[in-house]
């Protein structure tokens, strides 16, 4: 019986012997073959018309019976069938032609055939002039109305014009949605978030983003006034974006799991509004590959007479887990913070952080690590080859009363033109923080600074190494500027044990350069015990086992003392009433002059007197 439609075709090939009587058997007949193609091409417009309609036009296609077919072909354009419900803003789907994206059913007043095309145009969904500044919100709600039921990968796009949108807009509530301009797309908005990826729940939506738009802000938002929301969306997209006053290019939430982003060729101007995060993200998983931003009112022409300190933070975070962060080419000018994480009320993680090719410009603080929850930690984080400016007060700050902070590297970093210290480290708890090659200039900017807000590189507790790094210069040789320069290069703990000074080069407006190496106590198991050695120093002062002298108070009249520590130093001992000095148990001085006696690790030490002694300690390796 020959086969003549697609129901009598068999799955195995060589059961297929004949198209409509048309043999394609071994040696069968060219003529056959050709009929057979076309037998075949017939039978499967058959069979497609049997399943999916093609209704001559529209009118036709809203006639389709919706209860049994879920696809139509009209003009070379796939329909798909969705409830009304996915529209009931849109009272325009009753119009047979509005926007040519989707028709009611008359067949089902409850359904509703939509185009399917993966590009749609903003033009479609309400009659837009976008140069005369109309409200062009409902035709962006249409839109988006109409994105959240395409399948994943739908694009919405806009085409070049100035638009203005006035308040929120609908949210992107489902997965894989892109909205992208034209050359030359402006909208000019303020009140509300224009964008809003997700749905409140996280995770909830994922993939989507917003491409190639220049957004236009006010210069005094209203309150809760945005840019981007990402509200539980994972895996969002912001590229190519250019924008003047800008409030926040990105907020995130609902949770402390939402987030990661991707952020590509971003420049921003934003609104320098205090208490505003212009970046605040949260969750795992972002990348940053060119991102500038200036805060409004700030210039990038060195002026420390009219400079103002920014309020708003570039980019903070702390509020949620954070896991793997790979960011480069980061530019802020005029903030509060340039990057600000700051753990104060969870006990969280904020980890995996590479930053590098950075520059935090006119900022308080450049980079501030603040830690003080209990639990969690800030931990492994790698900053390089990056500028910091920390104008009214640090470059580089480290700060916590109780949280932790591990493994945290600083390689090729720049701090300068501190308003205080540019390298300050107050965290109680740290582990593992290095600071390699990198330097401190021009600090000490503020002329009310007392005490150690003075000094270039600051060190108030132990956990860290700093190595062949450099801090102290003049901004007059370098700038041309008088009074920029630290009291001292750097100060150590006084009282702390754990950490590495060595190979370094420092200088300061008066004094010892390298002050308050003393008092150092060695507690085991640690992983760094306190060392400062092959240091440099400008006048002459260079040794390869610099340290500064301390006074040591004079133990008991012939009490025994040993060096248990893994260092060589050199005791001075003079005036009092001194009747013998003893060096591993041999008499060394008998108190008519000053001793001096060089001890290492291991040796023992006794002084005999009536009036004790003066006695100083110089530490080498």
């Amino acid at each position: 019986m020959p086969i003549t439609s697609v129901d009598g075709w068999s799955t195995t090939a060589n059961l297929n012997s004949d198209v409509n009587g048309n043999s394609i058997a071994e040696n069968c007949s060219p003529a056959g073959i050709n009929n057979a193609i076309r037998g075949v091409m017939a039978q499967a417009k058959t069979e497609f018309d049997t399943i999916t309609p093609t209704p001559v036009d529209k009118t036709a296609l809203r006639a389709v019976d919706t209860t049994t077919k879920i696809a139509a072909l009209l003009d070379g354009d796939i329909w798909l069938q969705k409830t009304y419900s996915d529209f009931t803003t849109i009272a325009a789907a009753d119009n047979a032609d509005y926007g040519a994206q989707y028709l009611r059913s008359t067949f089902d007043t409850s359904r509703v055939w939509a185009r399917a095309g993966e590009t749609i145009s903003l033009r479609t969904f309400g009659s837009i002039e976008p140069y005369r500044n109309d409200n062009s919100a409902a035709a962006f709600n249409n839109a988006i109305e109409f994105l959240n039921v395409l399948p994943h990968g739908a694009t919405l796009t806009v085409p070049s014009g100035r638009y203005t949108v006035d308040g929120a807009l609908t949210a992107i509530s489902s997965n894989g949605k892109y909205i992208v301009g034209e050359r030359g797309t402006r909208i000019s908005h303020d009140g509300g978030i224009l964008f809003t990826w997700g749905a409140g729940v996280d995770n909830g939506v994922v993939d989507g983003g917003l491409v190639n738009i220049d957004y236009l802000g006010s210069a005094t938002p209203t309150a809760g006034t945005g840019f981007i929301k990402q509200d539980g969306m994972n895996r969002l997209l912001i590229s190519g974006i250019r924008g003047t006053y800008v409030k926040q290019l990105l907020t995130a939430g609902p949770t402390a799991s939402a987030g990661g982003y991707f952020i590509n060729d971003v420049r921003i101007t934003t609104v320098n509004e205090a208490g505003t995060v212009i970046l605040n993200g949260k969750g795992a998983n972002s990348v940053i590959n060119g991102l500038d931003m200036t805060a409004t009112g700030v210039n990038r022409v060195i002026d420390r007479s009219t400079l103002v300190g920014g309020l708003a933070t570039a980019i903070g975070f702390g509020s949620g887990n954070w896991d793997t962060a790979v960011w480069q080419g980061l530019l802020t000018n005029g903030y509060g913070y340039g990057l600000d994480i700051n753990r104060t009320t969870t006990a969280i993680n904020v980890s995996n952080f590479r930053v590098s090719n950075f520059y935090f410009d006119y900022c308080s603080d450049g980079v501030r690590l603040l830690n003080t929850s209990t639990g969690g930690g800030i931990n492994n984080m790698m900053f390089s080859n990056g500028w910091v400016v920390g104008m009214d007060g640090r470059g580089v700050h480290l700060d916590g009363s109780v949280g932790s902070h591990r493994s945290i590297v600083f390689n090729n970093v720049h701090a300068l033109l501190g308003g205080k210290q540019n390298w300050r480290l107050n965290s109680q708890t740290m582990d593992n923080v290095q600071i390699l090659g990198c330097t401190g200039d021009f600090g000490n900017r503020l002329s009310g600074n007392t005490g150690a807000d003075q000094d270039d590189f600051v060190a108030l507790y132990g956990g860290w190494e700093c190595r062949n790094s450099r801090f102290g210069r003049s901004g007059a040789t370098i700038l041309g500027v008088a009074g920029l320069q630290a009291r001292y290069g750097a100060t150590m703990p006084t009282a702390a044990a754990d950490y590495v000074f060595e190979g370094n080069q420092a200088e300061g407006a008066s004094g010892a350069v390298l002050a308050a190496i003393a008092g150092n106590s060695i507690t085991a198991g640690k992983l760094y015990s306190s060392s400062v050695k092959g240091n440099r120093v400008p006048g002459g002062a260079t040794r390869v086992d610099y340290a500064t002298i301390a006074a040591v108070t004079a133990p008991t009249s012939a009490a025994v003392q040993t060096n248990n520590t893994p260092f060589h130093y050199t005791l001075y001992i003079y005036a009092g009433t001194v009747t013998a000095v003893f060096h591993n148990g041999t008499t060394v001085g008998d108190g008519a002059g000053p001793s001096t006696l060089e001890i290492k690790p291991g040796d023992t030490w006794a002084v005999t007197y009536s009036v004790a002694p003066t006695i100083k300690r110089m530490i080498h390796q």
